[in-house]
């Protein structure tokens, strides 16, 4: 019944990060997904949803080359496992986010700690929400019976037993991964937002190179965490002003 010591770490972070959420859903940041049923934000961000969707379209023609790289065995292969299946997993990500919401809220750095809940809020609800259109498109994985994986509020949705874990597409990791780097490509530096575009691009290799996801997984992830993040990133620009008030 109780949890094992490895697993306190997890059940302290999903605590604190839960209260960091309450506080975006104070802050209103979860009222900005309004805008994707808006009129204006179609017309405003047409293009570049189209050319995504286009993007996505044409990743499927790779998706057979994507499973020919499973067998790769080199040191650079194996690196890109490692480290994009452990970031895109988000336990990495949200233990930063939420260390640096509590630590520039308590350093009266209002404007980061503003920034930080955004980032979590983004991630979030293109990570979770990505297994429920899995379980919508119903597509099985590379190598059926290969089951992904995930933590906390994640691994809650894959231990349901409903099957959550054995559906690929989009990529979960990739999502969760890609909605940070875009909700920083709006709202922070260049080199800041070019890092997270960087391992968001690992973490979707990794995915394909684990065998877990095909490329078209990996491409609908991306889409997926653009539609997240933007509304997120824009809430966030015209709202902070007020927030450090």
């Amino acid at each position: 019944m109780f949890p094992h010591a490895s697993e306190i770490p997890q059940y302290v972070l999903t605590l604190l990060f839960l209260f960091a959420l309450w506080k975006a859903f104070r802050y209103g940041y979860f009222s900005s997904f309004r805008k994707l049923c808006s009129g204006s934000f179609l017309r405003q961000w047409y293009f570049p949803l189209l050319t995504g969707g286009l993007f996505l379209l044409i990743s499927f023609c790779f998706d057979g080359w994507g499973l020919d790289l499973r067998g790769m065995g080199s040191g650079v292969a194996g690196f890109i496992r490692t480290f994009g299946n452990l970031y895109g997993d988000g336990l990495v990500e949200f233990s930063i986010l939420t260390g640096g919401y509590f630590l520039t809220r308590s350093a009266k750095k209002d404007k980061l700690a503003f920034w930080f809940l955004g980032a979590m809020t983004a991630a979030l609800v293109a990570g979770l929400s990505a297994d429920l259109i899995k379980v919508i498109m119903s597509r099985s994985r590379p190598l059926p019976g290969l089951a992904g994986e995930g933590w906390f509020l994640h691994g809650l949705l894959i231990s349901s037993g409903l099957g959550w874990e054995y559906l690929s597409f989009p990529s979960g990791h990739t999502s969760t991964a890609a909605s940070l780097a875009f909700f920083a490509l709006f709202t922070s530096s260049p080199k800041i937002s070019s890092f997270l575009i960087f391992f968001s691009m690992i973490t979707g290799a990794a995915r394909v190179l684990s065998g877990v996801h095909w490329v078209s997984d990996v491409a609908g992830g991306f889409l997926w965490a653009f539609v997240c993040a933007l509304p997120v990133a824009m809430f966030y620009r015209d709202h902070v002003k007020a927030f450090l008030k």
